[in-house]
């Protein structure tokens, strides 16, 4: 008699087998939907660390556009006063005329201008956060205003202290120098000021 083929410890061998293929996905699953909850999770954290600094740098740029623009035009008030006086070829020395023609006790030659918010996102890493056009738009203020700052230390200071501003005898020609100097700051803190002007209505629009 012939024997009759068994057929249940074949399906009993693919139980096994298709249960540990289910446990496998069901892990793979899991572990999938843990790493993109993280990935989520942090990509929100960034978010929210780059708008907090944004919002940092923009008031900042803010407050530095208008300490310029309260002060350009004294500076070529200053400018123009300088010019009106360096036609004189007698009287006190460059140093005492420069002071005497300001326009305001209160008006100051370099500029307060702040740094603080944009160097903390350099130094952090957090401009990585920023869209590009923004991260390229601070990038062009900042170095502009680092230029012209070291740039306005170097000549303010080399013209106005310099031996000739304090003699009398060389009046007329350091005065007019010293318009040159005034020229050029008021010149470049115009330039910054655009600067400032055409890149704000990007950086408030990425800061809401």
């Amino acid at each position: 008699m012939a024997a009759t083929p068994v057929q249940a410890p074949e399906s009993r061998a693919r139980r096994p087998t298709s249960r540990v293929v289910v446990d496998a996905l069901l892990i793979l699953l899991s572990v999938g939907v843990g790493y993109a909850a993280a990935e989520i999770g942090d990509y929100r954290e960034d978010r929210a660390l780059a708008g907090f600094v944004l919002q940092n740098v923009l008031d900042e740029v803010e407050a530095n556009a208008a300490v310029l623009d309260s002060l350009v035009a004294k500076h070529r008030q200053w400018q123009a006063a300088l010019a009106a006086d360096g036609a004189a070829e007698a009287g006190p020395s460059a140093y005492d005329v420069m002071f005497a023609v300001r326009p305001g006790a209160d008006v100051t030659i370099g500029l307060p201008l702040k740094s603080a918010a944009w160097s903390t996102a350099v130094s952090t890493g957090a401009l990585r956060l920023f869209d590009y056009e923004v991260a390229a738009a601070l990038s062009e203020i900042y170095g502009y205003q680092d230029l012209m700052t070291a740039n306005h230390n170097r000549i303010v200071t080399g013209a106005l202290y310099s031996p000739a501003a304090f003699d009398p005898g060389a009046r007329s020609q350091t005065v007019r120098l010293l318009w040159g100097v005034m020229a050029e700051v008021s010149g470049n803190e115009g330039a910054l000021l655009s600067l400032y002007r055409r890149h704000l209505p990007l950086l408030r629009g990425a800061a809401r």
